[in-house]
């Protein structure tokens, strides 16, 4: 809820999950969950990766609507 929140004052829409999607989300940042906020891992990149394909998804939902 928080990145969403975080999401939606900067003027992006909400990131929407499917289930299964929920699952993998929980999974990737459980992961990246044990790394400190300065390093860069695989983890880390996994989530911000999982993240931004999340966002792409939401918006291309979101402007399909329009075409």
């Amino acid at each position: 809820m928080i990145m969403n929140l975080i999401l939606m004052k900067n003027n992006i829409p909400p990131i929407i999950l499917s289930n299964k999607q929920r699952k993998r989300y929980y999974s990737i940042l459980a992961k990246s969950d044990n790394i400190g906020l300065m390093e860069i891992t695989n983890d880390f990149k996994l989530l911000v990766k999982f993240i931004s394909t999340q966002i792409l998804k939401t918006w291309n939902t979101i402007f399909k609507q329009w075409n």
